[in-house]
């Protein structure tokens, strides 16, 4: 099982079935993307692709085309401390790199 199979498993049996989520999503230039957001998409609401501090990180935009491909309600942003925002209204998901993952932990404290 990969991380994507792992995480829509974990999420579907913590949350039940039906249930969708926005996913804050930032990758390595060096990951499959398209089959990662096809596997992910039936759990979707919105997808936010942002870009971690790593040198090797995708750009937010060629992540937001690949979810648009999908038919995934995309978008970008740049100021990860913006996202903030959106955790006080909606069950948020960050995933795709743990460099994502410490820097929005690091913004939540």
């Amino acid at each position: 099982m990969n991380g994507g199979e792992a995480l829509k498993k974990s999420l579907i049996a913590r949350f039940g079935e039906g249930r969708k989520f926005t996913f804050v999503i930032g990758m390595q230039k060096s990951k499959e993307i398209q089959p990662f957001l096809q596997l992910l998409k039936p759990i979707i609401k919105k997808a936010i692709f942002v870009k971690s501090k790593h040198p090797l990180a995708e750009e937010p935009d060629k992540l937001c085309e690949m979810g648009e491909k999908e038919e995934i309600d995309s978008a970008v942003e740049s100021d990860l401390s913006k996202i903030l925002n959106f955790a006080e209204k909606e069950d948020l998901v960050v995933t795709g790199s743990l460099f994502l993952v410490g820097e929005m932990n690091s913004l939540f404290g």
